[in-house]
Order: structure tokens, then sequence, then C-alpha cells
């Protein structure tokens, strides 16, 4: 049997065991340690070294001799790893979450996608691609039935999040979140607000240059815009409370004050 001590430390003894005799069948079984598993020559301790050296980067070449095993040894160990964090495919939650992040440089696609179950916010699995194509043959690794359970999918607005929930999940409703409709109200109003402020830009500098000045409160909410204390503004030549700001620079254009 081999026992790693620790990296370039390899211990190798004989472990003899007893065997054992059933009387009345004549069937014999030998006795077992707890440090070592049936048929095997690696101790228990070296293999739970060997599956910790696996999630640093580094080749498994390495590993093998670091660790005194061969090739073949540290593959199994790999696979056995892997094969326990791998979805069962039989199970989905009711309600998913997902979402992008910036992944590792190693990795095919610049972006990766995270699959969360937002009731317990637990993490469900990392996928490497964000893309459609990639994303589908994920998801299609369960079964119908997993996949036909899921009831609403959390996302933002990227699009091929759309194609993957039609291709993948029958009975799924699309939940945008939160963050992201906030995002896409505040990208349609500056959008019209640098629409108007480029057709006046020649007409009427001064009115442009108020739109430019004060852009953010027009992003700001109706309640905390300040209506009773005033403060001279160079651009109005007057004191200016924020709301008066605010109904002038909308009364510039009736269609910004109506995307307002």
């Amino acid at each position: 049997m081999r026992l790693t001590d620790g990296p370039g430390k390899a211990i190798k003894f004989t472990l003899k065991k007893q065997r054992f005799k059933y009387k009345h069948c004549k069937a014999t079984f030998i006795a077992q340690a707890s440090i070592i598993k049936k048929f095997y020559f690696s101790s228990i301790l070296s293999k739970n070294k060997i599956a910790v050296e696996l999630t640093k980067t580094q080749s498994m070449k390495l590993i093998r001799q670091r660790y005194h095993v061969s090739s073949n040894t540290v593959s199994r160990i790999l696979l056995k790893v892997a094969s326990a964090l791998n979805p069962k495919g039989n199970y989905l939650p009711v309600h998913l979450s997902l979402d992008e992040f910036k992944s590792v440089d190693d990795v095919e696609g610049a972006m990766s996608a995270i699959l969360v179950d937002p009731h317990n916010k637990r993490l469900i699995d990392i996928i490497e691609d964000r893309k459609q194509q990639s994303l589908i043959r994920y998801f299609h690794r369960y079964t119908k039935e997993a996949r036909a359970a899921v009831k609403t999918i959390s996302m933002d607005l990227y699009s091929p999040y759309i194609g993957v929930v039609k291709a993948c999940f029958p009975n799924a409703k699309i939940v945008i979140d939160r963050f992201h409709i906030v995002q896409l109200l505040n990208n349609t109003i500056n959008s019209m607000w640098i629409t108007v402020m480029s057709k006046i830009k020649n007409s009427r500098p001064t009115d442009c240059r108020k739109l430019k000045s004060p852009w953010k409160l027009i992003l700001k909410n109706a309640d905390p815009l300040d209506f009773s204390n005033y403060h001279y503004h160079r651009l109005y030549h007057e004191q200016m409370t924020e709301q008066r700001m605010v109904d002038y620079l909308l009364s510039l254009s009736p269609k910004l004050q109506q995307t307002h």
C-alpha cells in the first residue's frame, strides 16, 4: 500500500489483512482497513490530498510526480470529484435566476452564466459560456419533466436568454429583475434627452446648456425633488428650485415630457 505523507514524501508498506471463512457455506472474506479501500493501492488520505491539489491551476503530471501515483489514478480521482458536482439532470427548482458575470481568461467565452435558486439563494451551477446554443445544450441535459416544472425564470434583457427559455422551458414565465427595469427606463430617458439636446444645440444654445448642466435632475424621482429652497442659477439668471428647473427642462420638448 502507498501512503503519501505530503508532497515529495511517499511511504510504502505492506498491509496484512486477516481472512475469515464461513463454516456453513465455505465462503471467505477479508477484513477491511479504514485507511484504504478494497482492491486499491493508494490510501484514502493520499486521494483526498490529490483531490485538493486538483482544485489548483497546475498540470496533472506535476500532481502525479508529487504524490508518486500514476496518471490514471489522478484522472480517476478527477472524474470522481467532478461527477459529484455535475447536475443529476432530473431536478430543477420551481423558480430560477439566470445572470452572467466576467469569467476567467481561459474559458471559451468572455462571459459566463450563473444559475441560482432565488428562493433559498443557493448556487445551482456555473455555465462556462452564456451563448444561446451553449445554454440550450446545457439545459437539455435535464429531463423534460424537470424543465417543465420550472414556473418562472428571473433574468436581464439579454436577448439570447429569451430564446433559451422558449426552447427549454415550456411552462416558464420570464421575470425581468427590477434593476434592469430601472436601467431600461433611465436609458430611455437619457436617449430622449440627448436627442432633444442635439436638436436645439444650434437654434437654442442657452436651453441646450440648461439641459446639459443639471441632467441628473431629470432622472431623479419626483418625491425627493426640492421645491421649497431657492438658489441662484447662472443659466436661469434667477432663483430656482430643483422642481422649477425640471419643469422648465421638460417643457422644452413634448416628447421628453411624455417620456419622463
